[in-house]
């Protein structure tokens, strides 16, 4: 079976739990099966690892880049933003779930919403196209063609294309099944019989070996880390930080590679985060599906994947000692394949369920 299928046969049985909540629990109880097994996390990340920013809820950004592609599960809320500044025009590098609004916002590729789009001064290098109305503003340019879905408002715009509608356009991202895979896999990282770092003088220390090194920091660690985080590692190896706690301020402050690792392999697990704050600059690939994640001016240099993003934090592909790709590229512990955990799977629904029911004969 292909990783493909395993991942939407997971999808599919954490989706009869009935809850987020039970689907976690889930994904935490088959943790034990997965320890100690490694894959190539281009796969495991799915369709968020081709994303700079791959967040499941809302985005609000404004006067920044994003240097790759951008999607948006929810609404986003665009003001002065660039999307793909690094990217070709001749791929979809901008996915909208629900509704775009955006001012003086410049897109270097296609489009696509799921709901309406309000687009005032667009300046979009490639074709736009929404299963809503879509209604632009105030002049602009659209160098591609047009799809809309219900209704269609040019107000001076330039298009230099056709304008086809009312027609459906497809949305690319099934943001709910992701959700539930990114969840399933940011719980298989963790493991309590991991080593924690080094913390001294308000400086986070991280010492890997080849391979694979996986540490438990908590997320008061993280925040009264004001002297630095220095991560030591050699070349090729992997490190996966997994962060617990619900809140936290990630501080502005240095992210020190040294002995040979790069920032492509390193991923920070936020795996209980509900919300958090980015002061300032970060390196490695955040994993943030339930949280949501406020920023401020700085530089990101990974995946930024979240619950939902506000703020002007600018997130790049290939800006890390002189070009460096920044897209995650190291091991992760996999998900356990639903076909070896079909037992565990009926028990811990059928469990949820049974407790579902005495709650409500309570």
């Amino acid at each position: 079976m292909s990783r493909l299928m395993k991942r939407k046969c997971l999808i599919s049985s954490l989706r009869l739990a009935g809850s987020p909540r039970v689907a976690r629990a889930i994904a935490a109880g088959m943790l034990t099966l997965a320890v100690g097994v490694s894959s190539a996390s281009a796969s495991l990340l799915g369709t968020a690892g081709q994303y700079g920013e791959f967040i499941l809820g809302n985005s609000t950004r404004a006067n920044v880049d994003a240097q790759g592609k951008v999607a948006v599960g929810g609404n986003a809320n665009f003001t002065n933003f660039t999307v793909a500044s690094q990217q070709p025009t001749n791929t979809t590098n901008l996915v909208v779930g629900g509704t775009l609004n955006a001012s003086s916002a410049t897109v270097k590729g296609h489009i696509i919403t799921g709901g309406n789009a309000t687009y005032t001064t667009p300046t979009v290098n490639g074709n736009f196209s929404s299963n809503g109305s879509v209604s632009f503003g105030s002049g602009g340019t659209v160098n591609g063609n047009v799809r809309y879905g219900t209704t269609f408002n040019q107000n001076g715009a330039t298009i230099s294309g056709t304008i086809t509608g009312p027609v459906a356009t497809p949305v690319p991202v099934n943001f709910a099944a992701e959700g539930a895979y990114l969840t399933a896999l940011s719980a298989a990282q963790v493991n309590a019989l991991d080593p924690s770092p080094t913390f001294n003088f308000s400086q986070l220390f991280i010492n890997g070996d080849p391979g694979a090194n996986y540490f438990n920091v908590t997320g008061a660690q993280v925040a009264a880390a004001t002297g630095g985080f220095n991560i030591n590692a050699p070349a090729g190896a992997t490190i996966v930080l997994n962060v617990s706690g619900s809140g936290f301020t990630i501080p502005n402050t240095g992210f020190n590679l040294s002995g040979g690792i790069s920032v492509d392999h390193l991923l920070w697990n936020f795996y209980e985060a509900t919300a958090f704050t980015i002061q300032g600059s970060a390196r490695g690939t955040f994993l943030a599906p339930l949280a949501a994640v406020s920023t401020t001016f700085g530089g990101f240099n990974g995946n930024l994947i979240a619950g939902s993003l506000t703020g002007s934090i600018e997130t790049h592909t290939m800006n890390d000692g002189g070009g460096v790709p920044t897209f995650f590229d190291g091991e992760l512990r996999p998900v356990p394949e639903p076909a070896s955990l079909g037992m565990l799977l009926v028990a811990t629904i059928g469990g949820a369920s049974l407790l579902r029911s005495r709650m409500s004969a309570a």
